[in-house]
């Protein structure tokens, strides 16, 4: 009956499919991506990326209450840029991410003659 998108303002809101004016969701700003829905309705999986890691929460719609899901317990790799992306199984048992790695080498010469 409903979606979360981003609104011209840049934070995530409540569009109804039937129309009608965007429901803010409290709690929910700029630095947060909703990722899924929970089975029931009630509360979105949100990736905060106030970091290029994100923290993983999960969001009640109605009253703005957040707590932190445990799904995901890794921390950034050494090496990695960017954001990473996270997607979430509705039950949340189950989560993938990929993220960007830079590596490279350094090799110190001598002067060459």
């Amino acid at each position: 009956k409903s979606v979360v998108a981003r609104g011209p303002d840049g934070v995530p809101a409540l569009y109804s499919l039937s129309g009608g004016e965007p429901r803010a969701i409290p709690g929910l700003g700029e630095l947060d991506l909703p990722v899924s829905w929970t089975p029931d309705g009630r509360e979105l999986f949100v990736a905060h990326y106030e970091k290029s890691w994100p923290r993983m929460e999960r969001i009640d719609v109605r009253s703005g209450q957040r707590r932190l899901w445990s799904g995901l317990r890794r921390s950034a790799p050494t090496g990695s840029h960017g954001q990473a992306r996270v997607l979430v199984t509705p039950d949340g048992e189950s989560y993938v991410y990929s993220y960007m790695r830079g590596m490279s080498d350094l090799y110190v010469t001598s002067p060459l003659k």
